[in-house]
């Protein structure tokens, strides 16, 4: 698709085969396809769900999070490569590792939960609070970035990559 596709209320279901996205998917309710996304994801209006097994988020991809809903990955996200951007919402991994590759970012403020994310971008949380649920392995070269912000970290943090924090609060539970 690489058109506009609205998914138009919270009992809406999109199914079928796979589908290349380099549009806009938008909207609330369930994609029951496997999504590989190198356009836009957007929760709108509602909370989303991916519920197809193996999808993607390509570097060319956005997936966008708005304020008071939630992206909801039942099977995990396969790979984020693009960018998972926050402005107040949850994007939900379904307590599924997930990998950050090194082309990947986590940007914004908000809720990140997974199984344990692995990070070899970059995450860079700015503006608000953000709650982090799941372990988080910050790999070699990799960053995570704390800017005007309070994060709470809820689950071990490893980091052998860089973190830095300016005009924040930080915890670690």
């Amino acid at each position: 698709s690489s058109g506009t596709v609205d998914i138009q209320g919270p009992n809406a279901v999109l199914l079928g085969g796979a589908i290349t996205n380099t549009g806009t998917m938008r909207g609330q309710g369930r994609v029951q396809n496997t999504v590989l996304n190198s356009g836009t994801l957007r929760t709108q209006g509602g909370n989303l769900t991916l519920s197809g097994a193996g999808n993607t988020n390509t570097a060319t991809g956005v997936i966008e999070v708005a304020d008071t809903t939630e992206m909801i990955v039942s099977q995990g996200l396969a790979t984020n490569a693009g960018t998972i951007a926050l402005t107040g919402g949850r994007f939900d991994n379904n307590n599924i590792a997930m990998p950050n590759s090194s082309s990947g970012i986590i940007a914004g403020r908000g809720t990140v939960a997974t199984g344990g994310l692995t990070n070899a971008g970059a995450i860079s949380l700015a503006n608000g609070n953000t709650d982090m649920l799941g372990t988080l392995q910050n790999d070699l070269g990799a960053t995570v970035d704390i800017n005007s912000a309070t994060v709470t970290f809820f689950n071990t943090v490893t980091n052998d990559g860089t973190v830095t924090s300016n005009l924040s609060t930080v915890s670690f539970l």
